[in-house]
């Protein structure tokens, strides 16, 4: 699939101009912070939603931004429609040790239509993931996540992760909730790896339409089997059901259709 590197808003020609991929999970350097998009059909879903998230990022590190958000949204659109790419993954990288911004956009070959009709076969990572905080700052993930996904099998869409307490908290790159008798269950942010824009759509849709959601500090690992349904959700593949468990057969709840058609309605606006 091709790709796209913008350094401070101009094309880059060389291949890698960077010290890593802009696509590598997570972002192997201090004081940066990244933020990840889907572009689809001409347009780039919740923009007002990323726009909040990056600039809380830079009033939580006391910096003013260096860029016009507008001219990112405009470039993104304008190198995606002339690559015609119909969807894209982008990653943007603010670095606020030198004042750089990079933006990060590659070819996708899905919709978040496809995404959300595909199931998931997804197995329990062993490691445990230790929520090192420093300054409110969450530390280690990049090599985390890194050593895990080269540990995924082929045929593991994704891993659960755990934390020191034995609990569920997330995937490796998409916020995890389940349904036990009608209710939805997701984790608190401060227990994550991710603090996930979608998982706060789904929070707004069960509140829109009546579906009990609770709060927790993850799925106990023992625990994990009394769910009815379990699902995945990030901004680019959307609300995913997990089929498949370590194993496990789960089912389709009519509460996940029900969120993937109220996210489909809420793209329109």
């Amino acid at each position: 699939m091709s790709e796209i590197l913008l350094i401070n808003g101009k094309k880059s020609n060389h291949i890698r101009p960077l010290s890593f991929s802009i696509f590598t999970p997570g972002i192997p350097i201090q004081n940066a912070f990244f933020e990840t998009l889907k572009f689809e059909n001409g347009r780039l879903p919740f923009w007002e939603d990323h726009i909040k998230r990056i600039k809380k990022g830079f009033l939580f590190y006391k910096k003013e931004l260096f860029f016009d958000l507008d001219d990112i949204y405009n470039d993104i659109i304008m190198h995606t429609k002339k690559e015609s790419f119909k969807f894209s993954k982008v990653k943007l990288v603010f670095d606020l040790f030198n004042n750089d911004f990079y933006i990060g956009i590659k070819e996708y070959n899905k919709s978040l239509v496809e995404e959300m009709q595909t199931p998931l076969f997804v197995s329990i990572y062993k490691e445990k993931y230790i929520n090192q905080i420093n300054n409110k700052i969450k530390l280690g993930t990049y090599k985390f996540q890194n050593k895990a996904l080269t540990q995924k099998p082929d045929n593991c869409d994704e891993y659960l992760v755990i934390d020191q307490n034995n609990m569920l908290i997330e995937g490796l790159f998409s916020n995890l909730l389940w349904i036990i008798d009608d209710v939805v269950f997701y984790v608190n942010g401060d227990k994550c790896i991710l603090d996930g824009l979608m998982q706060n759509k789904v929070k707004e849709i069960c509140h829109k339409t009546g579906i009990k959601i609770v709060s927790t500090q993850g799925l106990s690992i023992n625990d994990y089997r009394k769910a009815e349904a379990m699902l995945l959700c990030n901004m680019v593949k959307g609300i995913r059901y997990i089929e498949d468990l370590n194993g496990q057969k789960l089912k389709r709840h009519k509460i996940i259709n029900k969120l993937q058609e109220s996210l489909l309605i809420a793209l329109e606006d």
